[in-house]
């Protein structure tokens, strides 16, 4: 069977203030499939940290540790079990905090087909981020080369400036 997205949950969004993260599990999900979520948040703290809900694995994390309002962003994974609820992923600050009016998002997506091996993930590179903005700042994706066959390759990004916040 090849490889496929079985979908992608609801957008979490939310400016409150606090330290959970609740993304919806996508409709559509089965037992078996790989569950993969991505946490980002505009925080008004430095060396923030995201945490793991219980029975994920982090797949790494990104920050773009600019001098106002900072960006972190974090990945994480589970094989998807019959019993499983909308996952609790933590975040801590270093300083400051998510503040009411920056915000934090995540979703989570289910895709199918994938190896029934203990780490379905092959290879796991990530990006340095860029604590500037501007148009020069262009995403380079790393080289990665797979170990094995039948794969297929997810990119998440991270972007410091959205189109909808010129700060």
């Amino acid at each position: 069977m090849a490889i496929s997205l079985a979908g992608a949950g609801t957008l979490f969004a939310t400016s409150a203030a606090g330290n959970n993260i609740n993304p919806a599990l996508p409709v559509g999900w089965a037992a078996g499939d790989i569950l993969v979520a991505q946490l980002f948040t505009k925080s008004s703290g430095t060396l923030d940290v995201f945490t793991s809900a219980i029975g994920w694995t982090s797949l790494g994390a990104q920050s773009a540790e600019a001098a106002a309002n900072p960006r972190h962003s974090a990945y994480f994974w589970k094989r998807a079990a019959s019993t499983d609820v909308n996952p609790t992923f933590g975040y801590s600050s270093g300083t400051g905090g998510i503040g009411s009016s920056l915000g934090s998002y995540a979703v989570v997506s289910a895709w199918r087909g994938v190896t029934t091996a203990a780490n379905p993930f092959d290879v796991i590179s990530a990006v340095s981020t860029v604590a500037t903005s501007g148009a020069s700042n262009n995403i380079t994706s790393p080289s990665i080369t797979c170990t094995t066959g039948g794969l297929t390759v997810i990119k998440f990004v991270m972007k410091p400036i959205h189109c909808w916040d010129k700060s």
